[in-house]
């Protein structure tokens, strides 16, 4: 989304983004909250780390059978 549209107004005017000074930035909501917010860009490994988190996902390999 285009940082200068109206929409994008809703995202930038949030607190937890007040002080972000680069983009991108990127909003996690939970059941119509924030539960984080990251500016510049996340590897891999820090994105699934947010949703193992913050979603908790579980995984398939943590039911495995041994």
């Amino acid at each position: 989304m285009d940082f200068g549209i109206s929409a994008a107004f809703f995202i930038r005017d949030l607190p937890e983004c007040a002080y972000f000074m680069g983009l991108p930035f990127t909003i996690y909501f939970k059941k119509g909250k924030v539960v984080e917010a990251t500016t510049s860009i996340q590897d891999k490994k820090q994105i699934t780390g947010i949703w193992d988190e913050v979603f908790q996902i579980i995984k398939e390999t943590d039911y495995a059978l041994e």
